[in-house]
């Protein structure tokens, strides 16, 4: 990642801290000049800010979803833990808590792992080790040049996934593995120029086929009739999900937010396209915050 970016990051999370130097700047006006009402709205935006940026984005919570394939399988799905100076190795330690809680039958990580990286990989990564179901991923954009990387470098994207390798997480793009009694096939990352359907479109077997990518917008150009199910994270939920707000940011061009998209709610001519389900992640890009959206693991009953 260029230093400049790192650089701002940093300033960014350590420089909220100030938010405390600003509370007790209003209880001192107030104290010595009065004006309650004044006092009261600069009490409420610091709160406010302080919830945004150190209470909600260290919560973890866990949401359940049932999809209709009848197969008994369990699969944690997680996404964009972007680590790096916003979330490091011990948050993941604690999302490892969770899982292993759950015993899944396996975990799928959609991309995203980096954002404005401050430690070796190895560092970064260590917490997925305590994880003890196997555990697939896929890349996203930001894993494709947050470590000053160009986009889809394969060379440098190799590095990446062999320091994910050491931490017990494995990357199946362009490969379909075991999940129960689920297939699941990893699809590279539109943004990075990775995207590439040519396996799952040749698979012939008869367990369900779900596809793991990194941004939904994947379901767009999926061959049809390959999948029921397409898998994603990228959006965030928005990540500070101010109503009538968080819709216009979005970086997606389909319409897709979080949770389950069934066909009919996003593609006019549905036949043979899979459904979406879109993670909304557990760590946060530009401002270290997040708003009526905690870190989530989603927890899926096939």
């Amino acid at each position: 990642m260029n230093d400049y970016k790192l650089l701002l990051a940093q300033m960014l999370f350590y420089g909220s801290h100030l938010v405390w130097v600003y509370l007790a700047w209003s209880v001192w006006r107030w104290r010595k000049q009065g004006g309650h009402a004044r006092f009261a709205v600069r009490a409420v935006l610091g709160l406010a800010f302080i919830w945004m940026r150190f209470v909600e984005p260290q919560q973890l919570i866990e949401r359940d979803a049932a999809i209709a394939l009848n197969t008994g399988t369990r699969v944690a799905l997680l996404s964009d833990t972007h680590l790096g100076v916003y979330k490091d190795a011990a948050f993941i330690t604690r999302l490892a808590n969770h899982i292993n809680g759950r015993m899944p039958d396996c975990v799928l990580i959609a991309g995203d792992f980096l954002y404005a990286p401050d430690l070796p990989l190895d560092e970064l990564f260590a917490g997925f080790k305590a994880i003890h179901a196997p555990v697939y991923a896929v890349l996203g954009n930001h894993d494709s040049h947050e470590l000053g990387w160009p986009r889809g470098g394969e060379v440098q994207s190799e590095v990446l996934i062999a320091a994910l390798a050491r931490a017990g997480v494995r990357v199946i793009e362009n490969q379909i593995v075991d999940c129960g009694k689920l297939k699941v096939a990893g699809i590279g990352d539109r943004w990075s120029g990775r995207e590439d359907f040519r396996l799952a479109a040749a698979y012939k077997g008869s367990a369900p086929l779900l596809l793991l990518t990194h941004n939904p917008d994947s379901a767009l150009d999926a061959p049809r009739g390959i999948s029921p199910l397409m898998l994603a994270g990228h959006t965030h939920g928005g990540q500070i999900r101010l109503p009538l707000v968080y819709p216009h940011v979005l970086p997606v061009r389909g319409p897709f937010d979080r949770g389950l998209h069934p066909v009919v709610a996003w593609s006019p001519d549905p036949a043979g396209r899979p459904a979406v389900f879109v993670t909304s992640g557990v760590g946060e890009i530009g401002l270290p915050m997040r708003l009526f959206n905690p870190p989530a693991i989603d927890f899926l009953q096939f």
